[in-house]
């Protein structure tokens, strides 16, 4: 079972998006990193960009918890119907 996780950011403070990301990074297949227009999303790019178990979601104002962990349900229903597209046509 693929198991991936999803982090909304505003202004996060590195040091603890660090320890969390740090955290579930060894239980979670994948972490998606929602920004919801941080002035600092320079600073969590740099750190995490060339880490290939995380994706940014990048947008560029506040748009709010709800529609960034709407985007985290968007993302992880496509990867999963698509897995299921995969494994149904494997089985025929």
């Amino acid at each position: 079972m693929k198991i991936s996780a999803g982090i909304v950011l505003f202004e996060p403070d590195i040091l603890r998006l660090k320890q969390n990301v740090e955290a579930i990074k060894t239980d979670v297949e994948h972490i998606f990193l929602v920004d919801n227009g941080s002035k600092n999303i320079n600073e969590v790019k740099s750190i995490f960009e060339n880490d290939s178990k995380i994706s940014f979601i990048l947008n560029e104002e506040n748009l709010g918890i709800a529609k960034a962990l709407n985007q985290l349900c968007e993302i992880a229903l496509a990867i999963y119907l698509h897995l299921i597209k995969i494994r149904f046509v494997k089985k025929i």
